[in-house]
């Protein structure tokens, strides 16, 4: 008994051409029963029931039936329910056609059969039966049938694929052999009650998945190989051999897909785990002591700039920087006074009096934070020349901006490290996500390095080690967006 698990379209590609309306529409695949039977003389008959599902209007089918070099398809026909549909229709992809008529065509590497219906919201069942010669290999002691049941064209998945195979002449129990491949598909093989009726079941079938069904028999049962390809020599030691090659392949792919899993599936888990660990220990706002209804008098005797940093949760902009000049000229570190001074409008054209504010250095204090210092910078280049209004500030701060510009980028930082160093704002958090980041970073680059040690991965093949590395680094990428974003 063999394990199958993915299944698509027969030696064939059926693609639905629309019915005239253009509005949304789909179909489905319930069953298809694959009949084989092998003749006397190496050749197939080949009846396909296929059912379709449909969800809209629909008007027509193809099916390409793939040969390889020796290989050749006759004897097409088409019917459903035991009508017979009528050859010489159009195989052009999308063309209209008369319902119950069909039209054949050789391609080269694969036989086209379109069929012409008119279906709307119903379950309908057609059947294609053809003749294949050549697919048969007759060895010296056995027939190989390796025949593609289902092919990989489907563009849909279908629910339920039934297959069997009638061979020739009378075998005995025992003579007879039959596989499924690939070996990942869900379903089975059997032989039957008599030992000799091979058959297979698969279910569940995703699109683009073939199924194949090997079946061998005695190379006695064949009265004659005209319809088959012959090779000299024995073939059933090579045939064994090949099979279980593909049983030690499915089951190596049991061996990494379970510890593969668990990998991903723990590298993955970290993601939620780190977040609501930080969250837990840096997210929420700390309790307090203060137990009234409200503050009696100002919390603190904090800075402007502290103050505007705490507020915004770590920066500063240029209200803060005014601020603090006020705060400096409150402290007498600079002198104010009002002025009145002539400012122009409209070009020159234009004079008006404006009530202004003239700034003079005042008494130099001691004890400044670095960031009043960098305001007293740049209000000394202002004042170099002599008190200033305070309408002229901006003007004479131009007059030197990269010198002003570097103060003030100054000034930003040390105010905002100040709530930092004070422990008004906890980074903590912060510092930690940043750890996170890195973290997911290193996991991403040495999970892709350290992989390869891995004995799992090192018994698998060269494709596996890539979809572990790439799992593993998605993963990581994740992990990274996450803790950024939060």
């Amino acid at each position: 008994m063999r394990r199958l698990s993915i299944l698509t379209a027969a030696v064939t590609l059926a693609l639905i051409v629309p019915a005239a309306p253009a509005f949304a529409k789909s179909y489905d695949l319930p069953t298809a029963v694959i009949g084989v039977v092998v003749e006397a003389d190496g050749s197939l008959s080949v009846t396909e029931q296929i059912t379709f599902s449909f969800d809209g209007s629909f008007s027509g089918a193809f099916r390409d039936i793939p040969t390889r070099s020796g290989e050749r398809v006759r004897n097409v026909a088409v019917s459903e329910n035991g009508a017979a549909f009528t050859s010489g229709a159009s195989t052009v992809l999308g063309s209209s056609g008369d319902p119950g008529t069909f039209g054949v065509d050789d391609l080269g590497s694969r036989t086209r059969v379109v069929w012409h219906y008119r279906a709307t919201n119903e379950q309908r069942t057609f059947t294609v039966t053809y003749r294949l010669s050549g697919v048969a290999v007759a060895y010296d002691d056995v027939v190989d049938v390796n025949f593609r049941v289902w092919g990989d064209e489907w563009v849909t998945g279908i629910d339920r694929l039934t297959a069997f195979m009638l061979v020739p002449g009378s075998p005995s129990s025992g003579e007879v052999l039959v596989f499924g491949h690939p070996g990942t598909v869900d379903g089975e093989t059997s032989l039957g009650s008599d030992g000799i009726s091979p058959d297979l079941i698969a279910r569940g079938v995703p699109a683009h998945q073939w199924v194949e069904m090997r079946v061998v028999i005695p190379r006695a049962a064949l009265s004659s190989t005209n319809g088959a390809t012959v090779r000299s020599g024995t073939g059933l030691a090579g045939i064994l051999a090949d099979e279980d090659a593909e049983s030690a392949r499915v089951e190596a792919l049991d061996d990494w897909v379970a510890p593969s899993v668990g990998l991903l599936a723990g590298i993955a888990a970290l993601i939620p785990a780190s977040l609501i660990g930080a969250w837990a220990l840096f997210g929420k706002e700390p309790r307090t002591k203060f137990d009234q209804r409200y503050e009696h008098a100002p919390p603190s005797d904090l800075e402007p700039a502290a103050v505007a940093a705490l507020l915004s949760q770590g920066s500063v902009d240029e209200t803060a920087f005014t601020a603090t000049l006020f705060d400096l000229i409150r402290r007498g570190v600079y002198a104010a006074h009002p002025v009145s001074v002539e400012r122009k409008t409209w070009g020159g054209l234009k004079r008006e009096t404006i009530t202004d504010l003239e700034i003079a250095p005042g008494t130099p204090v001691e004890s400044m934070r670095g960031y009043e210092r960098n305001v007293e910078t740049v209000v000394d280049r202002v004042l170099a020349d002599g008190p200033q209004p305070l309408t002229e500030f901006r003007k004479r701060i131009r007059e030197d901006a990269v010198a002003n510009a570097a103060t003030y980028s100054a000034f930003t930082a040390a105010a905002s490290k100040a709530v930092v160093s004070k422990r008004l704002i906890d980074e903590r958090g912060l510092t930690t996500a940043r750890g996170l980041t890195l973290f997911w970073v290193a996991i991403g680059v040495g999970g892709w390095f350290m992989v390869d040690a891995l004995p799992w991965v090192r018994a698998a093949s060269d494709s596996v080690a890539v979809i572990v590395k790439v799992g593993v680094t998605v993963i990581a990428g994740l992990g990274a967006l996450a803790t950024l974003i939060s």
